[in-house]
């Protein structure tokens, strides 16, 4: 029994004293203070709804082609020969236009255009070339005095929707006897509400047994008009060159030579 007690007051003594040991001192290390930031407070987004942009249509340019201008169409040329009694008195070739503004309708004179109802001898100083195709008769009236030969009057009938007559009573296409008319250039005549466009004429009347073809040509104004403008401006071409060759020659001939420099 004593012994017993003598154990227990060890275990005591030695449970109090482990206790009452001072702890050993280690090398603490100190943590570095984590420095907390308040976070902004986030703004919360609203839930309403947005004004949406108003849609904008913008509208793309177009781009107009420039028409395409294409020459006018001319008209065909035709020839005719009116003869009586073997003897071809009237000859004509032609090409021409009418325009007709009140009815709209441009005519071409048809190269096909009969001739059966002209005449050689309507008198001793008349004669006529009438033309006719579908719904239009074209007449010229020849006369002649004693120099000269001409056109008296020219008529033009056109009935598509209602006959319209269209009449020049102008001297026209004046020439000497036994001369024939040409002109190439065009040109036209006004005749009442018409207009009839001429490109190219060439016309005898009161021609003799002996002449197989057109007379002696008698060119009109314009055709002479643009024969002398040509060889005018081509010697005017041909001066301007000479004279910018000059120029250019005396601006190299005086301008300074270089001469070569001798070491």
């Amino acid at each position: 029994m004593l012994l017993f007690c003598n154990l227990v007051c060890v275990v005591i003594g030695l449970v109090y004293g482990q206790e009452t040991r001072p702890l050993l001192r280690t090398n603490s290390t100190t943590l570095p203070s984590i420095s907390t930031t308040e976070l902004p407070t986030s703004t919360l987004l609203s839930t309403s709804p947005s004004e949406s942009p108003a849609n904008t249509t913008t509208e793309v340019p177009t781009t107009t082609q420039a028409p395409i201008t294409t020459k006018p169409p001319r008209p065909d040329e035709g020839s005719w020969t009116v003869t009586e009694k073997n003897v071809t008195c009237i000859r004509a070739d032609l090409a021409i236009e009418f325009e007709i503004p009140s009815q709209n309708a441009t005519i071409f004179l048809s190269p096909n255009a009969t001739s059966t109802r002209s005449s050689c001898s309507l008198s001793n100083t008349t004669q006529a070339l009438i033309l006719e195709y579908d719904d239009y008769i074209l007449t010229f009236e020849f006369e002649k005095d004693a120099t000269s030969t001409y056109v008296r009057n020219v008529s033009f009938i056109y009935s598509s929707f209602r006959p319209d007559v269209f009449y020049n009573d102008t001297k026209l296409f004046l020439v000497k006897n036994g001369n024939s008319y040409l002109c190439k250039t065009t040109d036209f005549i006004h005749l009442g509400n018409a207009t009839m466009y001429i490109y190219t004429i060439q016309l005898q009347a009161f021609a003799t047994a002996d002449e197989t073809g057109f007379g002696k040509i008698e060119e009109c104004e314009l055709d002479d008009l643009v024969n002398d403008i040509i060889p005018i401006a081509v010697a005017c071409a041909l001066a301007g060159l000479t004279i910018l060759v000059l120029i250019v020659y005396l601006i190299m001939r005086k301008s300074p030579q270089r001469g070569y420099t001798s070491v």
